[in-house]
């Protein structure tokens, strides 16, 4: 009788549908999650003088660092790291200023090996490229790619998974 429970219990797992598989690359390599292994935790690390959370707290690569830190001792899985304010009326940044913000951060917390996955929180491609060049493991785009056409193709053509946001309208806008 047991071993014909664990036959049917067998088959019938089998035959059961295998539930869907979102496989997302852990920044340490080799290891991965499976949708509904475990929640993840985001730690937002924003490297803009005028961000709507932390007012400008982790302008230096030092503060920053220490903040991921902070995050991935409290239980962060995932950094995500941003250089350009989204808030409500702030103004669009450069490529240049938006990739000087980020690299420096996203090249630090690769040097401590702080063992999390690097999200790049931008809506330029130029910014998502350099940010994965440096070392980010994810793109996290705001305005799901309809900002940067850009955006999307690569995405693709570095296999980086992507986060799609929703936004109404834009940062200097928000309608």
């Amino acid at each position: 009788r047991d071993l014909r429970k664990k036959a049917e219990g067998a088959a019938s797992a089998q035959d059961a549908p295998e539930p869907p598989r979102q496989i997302i690359p852990h920044a340490a390599g080799g290891s991965f999650w499976t949708r509904g292994s475990k929640t993840l935790l985001m730690g937002i690390l924003n490297a803009t003088p005028d961000s709507f959370s932390d007012g400008g707290l982790h302008l230096s690569v030092a503060d920053a660092l220490l903040a991921a830190q902070e995050m991935r001792l409290a239980g962060a899985d995932i950094i995500d790291v941003g250089g350009e304010s989204t808030r409500p009326g702030a103004p669009e940044v450069s490529v240049e200023d938006e990739i000087a913000r980020v690299v420096p951060v996203i090249k630090a917390i690769k040097e401590k090996k702080l063992d999390v996955v690097i999200s790049i929180d931008t809506r330029k491609a130029a910014v998502a490229r350099a940010a994965l060049e440096a070392g980010a493991d994810w793109i996290n785009d705001i305005t799901a790619g309809e900002f940067d056409p850009e955006m999307l193709p690569l995405a693709a053509e570095t296999m980086a998974p992507v986060v799609l946001m929703h936004m109404k309208g834009t940062p200097e806008t928000m309608n």
